[in-house]
C-alpha cells in the first residue's frame, strides 16, 4: 500500500509539474569529468558551470565527456558560453569535440579566450580527414554516415605558458543542455 501511495504521489507531482525534480540530478548523471597531469575538471556550485583548468604544466588536460549522447550527430551545430580567467589566444582551448566511428573528429571553438562572456558562434575544423575553418555541416559532412561515439570539452593550452580556468555554461548538443 505504502509503494502505492508513493507512485501516486510522484504521479500527482509530475502532473502539476512537480516531476521536474529528477532533472536538477540529469547533469551530474549526464557528464562525466576527466584530467591528467595537473588539468582538473569538475561540476561549480550547484552544478551551474562545468570548470576546466589547466596550470602550464606539459602533458595536462581537462574534460568533460557527454555521457548517453545517440549514434547520430546532431543537425544544428552544437554550442557553448565560456568565460575565461585569460585573455590570451586560445590554441583552440577550450573546445568541443565529436568523435566518430570512422577514427575522425570534428572539433568547435574560439580563437581566443576572454575575461568577457562569450557566446558566439563556434569555428569548426574537421581532423582527419582534415578541414580548417568549416561550417558545423561542413565539418560533419567529412564523416557523412558515420556514427558518433563520443562528445566531450577539452582543454589543453597549458603549452602555451599561463594557468587558466575555462567556466563553461550552457553547453547545448542535440535537444540536450548541461550547466545551464
Amino acid at each position: 500500500m505504502k509503494r502505492f501511495l508513493i507512485g501516486l504521489m510522484v504521479a500527482a507531482m509530475a502532473t502539476i509539474g512537480l516531476g521536474s525534480v529528477s532533472a536538477f540530478a540529469a547533469p551530474a548523471q549526464n557528464v562525466s569529468f576527466f584530467a591528467h597531469g595537473s588539468g582538473s575538471a569538475h561540476w561549480a556550485p550547484n552544478q551551474s558551470a562545468i570548470m576546466l583548468s589547466e596550470t602550464a604544466a606539459p602533458g595536462a588536460y581537462a574534460g568533460a565527456q557527454l555521457m548517453n549522447i545517440g549514434a547520430t550527430a546532431p543537425a544544428e551545430a552544437p554550442s557553448f558560453t565560456q568565460q575565461d580567467t585569460v585573455n590570451e589566444p586560445s590554441g583552440a582551448s577550450p573546445r568541443f569535440v565529436i568523435a566518430f566511428a570512422d577514427g575522425g573528429t570534428i572539433i568547435g571553438y574560439r580563437l581566443y579566450m576572454s575575461t568577457t562572456l562569450q557566446n558566439d558562434p563556434l569555428q569548426w575544423d574537421s581532423m582527419a580527414p582534415y578541414h580548417y575553418n568549416a561550417t558545423y555541416e561542413g565539418a560533419l559532412a567529412a564523416h557523412s554516415g558515420s556514427p558518433v561515439v563520443a562528445a566531450y570539452l577539452v582543454t589543453d593550452s597549458g603549452w602555451e605558458g599561463l594557468a587558466y580556468t575555462n567556466t563553461i555554461t550552457n553547453v547545448t548538443y542535440g535537444e540536450n543542455t548541461y550547466a545551464s
